[in-house]
């Protein structure tokens, strides 16, 4: 199975009737391994804060080995990157070289370095998600894209998403979002009318101003219109 493979079939199921988060997981954490060029990926998670923690995915049985072990140690870069919600790089040598440690178990399975990464869903650490390298830079690319980042979303929609599958549930947040993209629509007139711009200009202001503020996109919409008011027709 390829990578693309893998994400395809991660995110039909996401879209399925009844979403099985195991076989998500797996194909999610076999397409991060094979886009990101890591040896192996993982994905260990607790229930709660104090919980004891739990492999839910791996793409190969060593990388099953290195979670379990900071499992049942109760450390290591995943559970430090859950504890801190951030992101956390280490080479095998700085885990240890002494018979047993982590770093010892990494070396002796062929990974040089681990990229752990919090998945956070609402504010909420859940799990951590953990790409093993074969060389000390892996994770570390030069235009600064880190692919783990983008693969532990889609591990937090993939543990969420079962729980938002109501079908009127779904209805409603169809209809909220059709309406917040009327008042977009609308709020882009207004700064086309208000500051001279074409319609796409207007979308990239808008844009500008959502990033520069800590509301979203809708929000920042509602705002632009309630306080320059609506164009002429």
């Amino acid at each position: 199975m390829t990578g693309a493979d893998g994400l395809g079939r991660a995110l039909a199921a996401l879209s399925g009737e009844q979403p099985d988060v195991g076989d998500i997981l797996a194909h999610l954490v076999a397409d991060c391994a094979a886009s990101s060029g890591a040896r192996a990926v993982a994905v260990l998670a607790r229930d709660e804060p104090a919980a004891d923690l739990e492999l839910l995915a791996a793409s190969s049985h060593h990388a099953a080995a290195m979670e379990v072990w900071q499992a049942q140690h109760g450390r290591g870069p995943c559970v430090e990157a859950m504890d801190a919600a951030r992101v956390v790089h280490r080479t095998a040598e700085a885990e240890g070289v002494e018979e047993g440690s982590l770093g010892a178990l990494m070396r002796d399975a062929g990974f040089r370095a681990v990229s752990a990464y919090p998945v956070a869903w609402r504010g909420v650490t859940l799990a951590g998600l953990n790409l093993f390298w074969a060389s000390d830079e892996g994770g570390r690319a030069a235009d600064g894209q880190e692919p783990g980042r983008v693969y532990a979303d889609l591990v937090a929609l993939a543990i969420a998403h079962p729980a938002l599958t109501d079908a009127g549930a779904v209805r409603a947040q169809l209809r909220r979002s059709m309406a917040q993209r009327a008042v977009v629509e609308q709020a882009k007139g207004v700064l086309a009318w208000t500051e001279g711009l074409d319609m796409g200009a207007a979308y990239a202001r808008l844009l500008t101003l959502t990033e520069t503020s800590s509301a979203t996109l809708g929000e920042v919409a509602a705002e632009v219109v309630r306080r320059r008011g609506a164009p002429p027709a």
